[in-house]
């Protein structure tokens, strides 16, 4: 199964050209599966990790904005975003 995510996050994070991604699912036996991709800072070499701090808060609204939700949708479809 990380290699699924991993997959689904590495695709995601092509597609919309971030630096890094993080996610995760939990199995039907109760088991939360996360994976990170990417890098910290864009032209970095520094690999992004599951405990960096991550700033999630303003992306919705920074999507609403600039009226671009495809990123989210996408998620979505993919199974990556409830």
């Amino acid at each position: 199964m990380s290699a699924d995510i991993r997959n689904l996050l590495t695709d995601f994070s092509k597609k919309f050209g971030v630096p890094a991604v993080a996610g995760g699912v939990r199995s039907s036996d109760g088991v939360p599966r996360y994976e990170v991709v990417g890098v910290r800072r864009r032209g970095s070499d520094d690999e992004a990790q599951r405990d960096d701090k991550w700033h999630i808060g303003s992306v919705p609204s920074r999507s609403l904005r600039c009226s671009t939700q495809d990123w989210w949708n996408e998620a979505t479809r993919a199974g990556i975003n409830p």
